[in-house]
């Protein structure tokens, strides 16, 4: 009886390793939306700001723009990790961030002239959202949303905010 039990309770915790290993391995945004074909995407816009600042600024950038392709390029290739605490009710995933701590926030959201998805339907427009708020990411495409990591985040958020804060409107 011992020994079923350790078999067991060893299948579980082996079932269990498996599953955090295969739900948060590193996927780019291509990967895990097949049908999010950056070649489609027309225009790149959001807003950002720095902790204390009561309004964020806005920016727009478009694909005849140099840095359309260098944004395009971070997103494209950055590989996210989904957070276990995806797995947790929504409303049990609240964010915080006092404004004595600094950093800053932006929201990015890519336009697609049309996106043909597997279920047979299409769609155009804002389809793509990544926000990151003082270092936490969340991204949502179609009403798919999870909040990630990524490796190297601050540089790779500095970056980010680097490009968008040169086309603030």
């Amino acid at each position: 009886m011992k020994k079923t039990l350790l078999i067991v309770c060893a299948a579980i915790a082996i079932f269990i390793a498996a599953f955090i290993v295969i739900y948060t391995r590193p996927q780019t945004i291509e990967q895990r939306w097949p049908e999010a074909d950056f070649s489609k995407c027309v225009r790149i816009r959001g807003d950002f700001s720095y902790a204390g600042d009561e309004n964020a600024t806005p920016f727009t950038i478009y694909s005849d723009d140099p840095d359309f392709e260098r944004l395009t390029e971070l997103f494209r290739t950055a590989r996210f990790s989904k957070k276990l605490s995806n797995l947790l009710p929504g409303n049990m995933r609240t964010k915080y961030h006092s404004n004595n701590e600094g950093g800053y926030r932006w929201n990015v959201i890519f336009s697609f002239d049309r996106i043909d998805f597997s279920n047979g339907e299409s769609n155009k427009g804002d389809l793509l959202f990544v926000n990151n708020f003082f270092g936490q990411t969340d991204i949502s495409i179609v009403h798919d949303i999870f909040s990630c990591s990524v490796k190297d985040r601050d540089r790779w958020c500095e970056e980010v905010l680097q490009i968008i804060m040169r086309h603030a409107d």
